[in-house]
Formats: C-alpha cells, structure tokens, sequence
C-alpha cells in the first residue's frame, strides 16, 4: 500500500466514523499498517532474490572476462620481453627501433573500432562475431610459430630475422586490439546494470596479470642464471632456461583455443538483426565518430 493511499484511507474512515467509530478507525488503521509491512517486506525479498541472482550470474560472467582480458595481455608481454632476446642475440639498437612498431595496432584501433561495433552475425552474436575469430586466430598463429621462433631468433645468419618477428608480433597485436575492443562491448551486455563498472576493473587486472606472465614470469623461466640458482640443484645446471620461446607459445596457443569454448556458450550476447544495410551501419558509426574531432578543444590540439 502506497504511504499516499495510507493517508487517504485514514481520512476516509475518521469523515465516516460517529460517536462509536474510533474503533473501526484504530482497527482500520491497524490493518492498513498490516498491510503496508507485508508489502514491504515481500518487495525486499524480491529485491534480495533478484540482486543474489545478478551477483551469481555476475560471477562467471567477470570470471570470463578476466580469463579473455588475461590472455589479451600475452602478446602484450611476449613483445616487451622479445627486445631482451634479440639483444641477446646481436641484434642492434636499429632493428629493436623497428620491432617496436609492432604496439601499433593497440593505439591506432579506434579507426577499425566502428566496423567491429556496427558489423556482425546476429545469429552468432554481435560481440561473439568478432571474439570468436579473433581468439581462435591468436591460438593457431601462436601454436604455428612455436615451432619456429627459434629459427627466427637465430636467422640464417647468425642474427634474428626481425622483419618475419616483427610482422608476427605485428598480427597478433593487431587481433588482440581486435578482441579487446570485442571485450569491452561484450563487458556491457553480460554484466547486470550495477556492476558493468567492474568490467574496467577486469580490463585493467586482466592485462596486468597477462603482461606479468609474458613478461616478467616469461624472461625470469627463460633466463638460465635464474632457473640454475632458485630451481636446479648444482650438478642439473643447464645453459638453457626452463621455458622457451616456443613452448611458452604453444601452451598459450591452447588456452586460447580451449577459451574460445567458454566464449561460444555466452547467452547475454546481442542477436539483434541489423536494421540497415551493413554499409550505411559501418557509415554511420564512422560520422559518430567524427563528431567529437569537430569540437573545438580537440581542433585546437591540431
């Protein structure tokens, strides 16, 4: 009962009552009140069991996405540590220079950002579209260079072949950036309206945590002196660390496949048909996204 209608139902009784009617009046009100708690408390409940079933249903969806935004990372990781290993290698100042290139794609993804909004298969779904290409692509390219990166590392003559690792490490930039940008819309459909700010928060944990493991946990498995001081007793010292390049690849190459599963069986995706052609769709998210270059504070930074 609405606290209005309370009020109203009080008056009605109080004009209505003669010289006996206080207590119909007390007794009115009594049940009035009843019922005003009884509703209250049947819409906290349903308040409560809708708010535990977004929490549960929250649950695997940031599991999700910290496993996609995790992965994201590795590449990111993989192409910080690979400079220490050309050095290693021999490779001078000019051909680090140009394997640095590589990080482009994650900077420049904002002009390919439109097309993977605006274009998709509703049947598969308008983030799965993409997520699904993008992360069985990562794993296949990952598991077919394993078995040829240290060929690269060491080159026909002597030295890395940096222009076939730079144009490798370029490709999986690129799809990763593809993916990321993927993730982050799927981030908005699959989080309940009270938690879709803690798909930021995965974002930045996920990557953190992949870049650690392609970096730091990659270089320090890699490094012989590490893994001959804190993992190998004396007379086991190897030249070798205990990962390589290529095995660290390969195995990542199979999470990405194995994760891709998990990615195909996402419900809260977006099916709906597009209401245009698939031309004018992309035309139109490419004048929304002049629209801000037009404003004055950004045209002044030109």
């Amino acid at each position: 009962v609405h606290p209005c209608t309370r009020g109203t139902m009080r008056r009605h009784v109080s004009s209505n009552g003669g010289g006996g009617g206080g207590d119909s009046r007390v007794l009115v009100d009594e049940t009035v009140m009843d019922g005003v708690h009884e509703a209250e408390a049947l819409l906290s409940k349903s308040e409560k069991k809708e708010a535990d079933g977004d929490e549960a249903s929250d649950a695997g969806a940031l599991a999700l996405l910290l496993l996609l935004y995790t992965l994201q990372g590795l590449p990111l990781g993989l192409a910080a540590a690979l400079p220490f290993l050309l050095q290693s290698k021999g490779a001078g100042m000019a051909a680090q220079a140009r394997f640095a290139t590589v990080s482009w794609p994650f900077s420049l993804k904002l002009l390919w950002a439109p097309l993977v909004d605006a274009i998709y298969l509703p049947t598969l779904g308008r983030r799965k579209s993409w997520i699904i290409p993008a992360q069985l692509l990562l794993g296949l390219l990952l598991l077919m260079s394993a078995s040829h990166m240290e060929e690269m590392l060491e080159g026909e003559s002597g030295k890395p072949d940096v222009g076939a690792l730079t144009a490798l490490f370029f490709v999986l930039y690129f799809l990763a950036a593809t993916q990321d940008i993927a993730v982050d819309g799927l981030a908005l459909t699959i989080l309940s309206s009270k938690n879709k700010e803690l798909g930021a928060t995965c974002n930045a944990v996920g990557q953190s945590v992949g870049y650690f493991l392609a970096y730091t946990i990659f270089l320090a498995f890699n490094t012989p002196e590490f893994c001959n001081a804190y993992f190998r007793a004396p007379e086991a010292a190897s030249d070798v660390g205990i990962f390589t390049l290529g095995g660290f690849m390969s195995f990542w190459g199979w999470v990405f496949l194995g994760s891709t599963v998990c990615v195909l069986f996402v419900k809260k995706d977006e099916h709906a048909k597009l209401k245009t052609s698939a031309v004018n769709t992309l035309a139109a998210a490419y004048r929304e996204m002049w629209l801000p270059l037009q404003l004055s504070p950004l045209l002044s930074l030109s």
